[in-house]
């Protein structure tokens, strides 16, 4: 079915999660979006793959197209997050981060981005409080660790960044 977007769309995602490339995915998203160029799920993905190859700018355009709101906004609003980050535009990503917290608030990576872009922009206590939070919810998890050893660093708090360094590779060797 070549003139179908939603078939198009679906194999770009099947080129991004299955087969991990990227140019692909977009060759296909951009197929997609030539015969629905309103379609919000396939900018969300052109996005998503965006993000990945750290076009951000690119990135951002394509969340612009995407206005649903629901289940969808929260993803969208944290991978907005993720590309404001991206270009620098932490307070930005801050209120992204934020936004998206609002509607998943269980969830510990969203609220380790959130928590180590408000230590970037001087937050050191709410920051560190909150990736200490979802440090100890998913304690597995490496990027968690990571960015709250980070903020540990820039807060000046090299013992506790320290502890963190020692029981993450504790747990791994576990």
């Amino acid at each position: 079915t070549p003139d179908d977007p939603v078939a198009w769309t679906q194999l770009g995602l099947h080129e991004f999660e299955c087969f991990n490339r990227p140019e692909e995915a977009l060759r296909c998203f951009e197929r997609a979006l030539t015969l629905q160029p309103a379609a919000p799920e396939t900018w969300l993905f052109t996005g998503m793959v965006f993000l990945k190859l750290e076009r951000f700018q690119e990135a951002l355009t394509a969340f612009e197209h995407d206005r649903r709101s629901g289940s969808s906004f929260a993803l969208r609003e944290d991978l907005r997050g993720d590309a404001l980050y991206g270009v620098g535009r932490h307070k930005e990503a801050m209120v992204a981060y934020r936004r998206a917290l609002k509607l998943s608030p269980d969830n510990p990576l969203l609220e380790s981005k959130l928590g180590y872009t408000e230590v970037k922009l001087g937050h050191k206590n709410t920051g560190p409080a909150k990736l200490r939070h979802a440090a100890e919810a998913v304690p597995e998890l490496h990027p968690v660790n990571d960015r709250l050893m980070k903020a540990c660093i820039i807060a000046g708090r090299l013992e506790e960044a320290a502890d963190v360094a020692e029981r993450y590779k504790i747990g791994r060797a576990h």
